[in-house]
């Protein structure tokens, strides 16, 4: 399980490994554990998690990671997302990421 991916890359907020630039991680398929502190059904036709797995600090918004999924999830749960990791998406309408994790599947603990 990958631990401590959390953040974003490049001179955003994060964890060292998604602050590198050009992010190591971008493209590839990542696993992480953590707990759901905000979920947001169906925006986009997407489900939209905010996961902290420990590391960070959330003084520097360096705390949690977005994910976007169709699996459902409630704040407080802990879960193990699985997914991939993209870099500099922006969907539009404010939505705008240096780093998020999609097309998440989730197995809760």
């Amino acid at each position: 399980m990958l631990q401590h991916l959390t953040g974003q890359c490049g001179t955003g907020p994060g964890s060292p490994l998604l602050q590198r630039s050009p992010c190591p991680l971008g493209g590839q398929t990542v696993t992480i554990r953590g707990v759901v502190v905000k979920f947001n059904v169906g925006v986009m036709g997407k489900n939209w998690i905010h996961l902290q797995d420990g590391s960070g600090d959330a003084a520097q918004g360096t705390s949690d990671i977005t994910v976007t999924t169709l699996d459902g999830a409630a704040k407080g749960e802990t879960i193990v997302i699985k997914g991939i990791v993209r870099t500099n998406k922006d969907f539009g309408a404010g939505y705008a990421y240096p780093v998020i994790v999609e097309e998440a599947r989730i197995a809760k603990q």
